[in-house]
């Protein structure tokens, strides 16, 4: 199912449901009911077979019986081991540093308060970790089948940036998905979507073993329909609980934590992160004090345009269907408060005190002398691997640059150049290498994409126009990954035509792949053939191109309709040979000489070629009928004119 037809099927359930959020949960469990039966109706058919020729075998009780005791146990077992990897999930060992009472007494109390005036069962453990991310993590013991044990994850970075109140709207909204404020069948219904989109995403990615392929077909059409309800039901909870939490504290400071999480948590990934994963070139081991680099950093001015840029987009950011977390502006209105109050704050400054020195009291130096100590053995063994890579890189770097100071016109060693700088030095170091492979003629197109790529990232409206003209080619490589940038940038900053435009884009290309892969017939059959409607100026360059190849007789030109509102326009280009010879070998030769088109004809639009005779008559039929449709040869090129 492509983007725009999930986000049709979104808002046409939103607008059943509306209102109805009951209805909207008995819904979803049954769709999750249905995916239950049909998936697990090969295990159901294994063990009643199974336990049928066990039971038939001891009523007999004969001596060749046996056979069909152990030819039910062979069945049992090959059907309890087909589907064991959705039945069972290992326990993930965590590395997060658990909290006891005599750790941090006020964070427990503060935490106990909450989870009773919530209704919200008591967790395994509280885990202390280094993401700036709160969050009650379930983790299933018997896969899609259920049980579950849940762990509090508190990030000390977010902690740190929130105050105690802030902190305690965070952990009462938290606290509300796995309380019984949802109801205990829509709790249900939220943690197995997560064992759903688990086992969807394995199924998807080859991680399961090959047996289970069979499933991939029934969850592929099954999935996003499931998946649509479910969504719009964990969006209904996160307005829920951002209600409870703000009636826990207050609708503002509720606000004003979700402004705090949100935008410091893109500039720390803008400017922090970066930065502290380019040391491992220098030091083979990580370092063991990653929070106070943080809070060193945090407490640092923001340079102008990265805060600017980072407030701008949490106030901008959109509400769009690849995020079950509503947009803060969205939140924030629901919550009673006027986002445009907060405008005036700007980047957020740091707490005093904040919510880590105030509940972690007397214990948080060590406390987080040791989070930062198991954050560097987490990711000790990727960091030693990156540092690797990057020493190579370097010597890399190294080798070319005697080259590219004596061949300065050679464009693919200053291209790899650029791509060794931006690795080694950052996006700073290397935009000017971009700068200047952009300003040749014509402009490199991997540089035109990494630098609209870079200064997109800061929020600069560049960036747009440099990938707006890769956009703009789309037979380009990087078309589709040109898209998703801008997509993505029109999301946080607002605008939300541009937005779908680019998600028409890619659904319209996927819909070409997916043309393509599955042949013509349904094109022929099901979507409408249009005139080209183009301009002669437009059509110019293709019938020049067309009028060099001199065994073409005839071509005709038609735009496909398409099935998804607002992807691009898809055109198709008839050719009618010479003809030699007649029957299959002409047709064949035909077919072949529009092969060899594809890789000669270069125009701005998508341009699907196929012969007037053979596997694509039907569709070629349906071009040369339409009025005006015959562009080779033209009304003056022909005799009887």
């Amino acid at each position: 199912m492509t983007r725009l037809k999930f986000h049709e099927l979104v808002e046409r359930l939103a607008q059943r449901y509306e209102g109805r959020p009951g209805a909207l949960a008995l819904a979803t469990a049954a769709w999750l009911v249905c995916g239950y039966a049909v998936l697990f109706s090969g295990l159901a058919a294994a063990l009643c077979g199974g336990l049928a020729l066990i039971v038939v075998g001891l009523w007999l009780a004969h001596q060749s019986a046996v056979w069909l005791v152990a030819g039910g146990t062979v069945v049992i077992l090959l059907g309890l081991g087909l589907y064991g990897p959705l039945i069972w999930s290992p326990r993930r060992s965590r590395k997060e540093l658990p909290l006891s009472a005599e750790d941090a007494p006020a964070l427990h109390t503060v935490v106990e308060d909450i989870r009773r005036a919530v209704g919200c069962r008591r967790f395994h453990r509280i885990l202390l970790c280094a993401e700036a991310n709160a969050a009650v993590v379930t983790e299933p013991r018997f896969g899609l089948l259920g049980g579950s044990r849940s762990e509090l994850l508190l990030g000390l970075p977010l902690m740190e940036v929130l105050s105690v109140d802030e902190f305690r709207s965070v952990l009462a909204h938290e606290f509300v998905h796995h309380s019984r404020a949802h109801g205990r069948f829509s709790v249900w219904v939220y943690r197995v979507r997560n064992s759903w989109e688990r086992v969807y995403a394995e199924l998807e990615s080859g991680s399961l073993h090959r047996p289970l392929g069979w499933v991939r077909w029934f969850l592929r059409w099954y999935w996003p329909r499931m998946h649509a309800r479910a969504f719009l039901l964990c969006r209904e909870h996160e307005y829920q609980a951002d209600r409870f939490a703000g009636e826990h504290v207050s609708p503002a400071v509720a606000a004003t934590s979700l402004f705090r999480i949100e935008t410091i948590d893109r500039y720390l990934d803008l400017t922090f992160w970066p930065v502290l994963q380019r040391e491992s070139e220098k030091n083979a081991a990580p370092p063991r004090d990653l929070m106070s680099r943080l809070l060193t950093w945090m407490a640092a001015p923001p340079a102008a345009e990265h805060g600017a840029w980072c407030s701008a987009a949490t106030y901008a950011r959109l509400t769009d269907g690849s995020n079950t977390h509503p947009a803060w502006a969205d939140r924030t209105a629901a919550l009673g408060e006027d986002p445009a109050r907060f405008e005036r704050y700007g980047f957020p400054r740091h707490p005093s005190p904040s919510a880590a020195r105030a509940l972690l009291e007397h214990d948080w130096s060590r406390l987080s002398q040791r989070v930062s100590e198991i954050w560097a053995e987490t990711v000790a063994e990727a960091w030693a691997a990156q540092h690797r890579r990057l020493s190579g890189l370097r010597r890399r770097l190294q080798q070319i640059a005697p080259l590219v100071e004596s061949r300065p016109r050679d464009v693919t060693l200053r291209w790899e150049q650029a791509c060794l700088v931006k690795e080694l030095d950052g996006p700073e170091a290397v935009s000017p290498l971009l700068e200047a492979l952009c300003n040749q003629d014509p402009p490199h197109r991997g540089a035109t994409f990494e630098l609209g790529q870079i200064t997109l990232s800061h929020g600069n409206p560049r960036g747009a126009e440099l990938l707006g003209e890769i956009v703009h080619r789309q037979r380009d490589a990087y078309y589709e990954s040109a898209c998703l940038a801008l997509c993505s940038f029109f999301c946080l900053s607002g605008r939300f035509d541009d937005m779908r435009e680019m998600e028409a884009r890619l659904d319209g290309r996927d819909a070409w792949a997916d043309w393509i892969r599955e042949g013509h017939r349904h094109l022929a059959r099901g979507v409408p053939v249009l005139p080209h409607g183009l301009a002669p100026d437009e059509l110019e360059p293709l019938i020049e191109a067309l009028a060099r190849h001199a065994e073409l007789a005839a071509a005709w030109l038609a735009r496909v309709g398409s099935r998804y509102p607002g992807s691009p326009p898809l055109f198709v280009l008839c050719v009618r040979t010479v003809r030699r010879l007649f029957g299959l070998l002409g047709s064949a030769a035909e077919q072949r000489f529009a092969r060899q088109l594809v890789g000669q004809i270069e125009v701005p639009w998508r341009l699907l070629i196929v012969a007037r005779h053979g596997a694509d008559r039907r569709l070629a039929r349906r071009v040369c009928a339409v009025p005006e449709s015959q562009i080779h040869p033209r009304h003056s090129d022909r005799p009887d004119e």
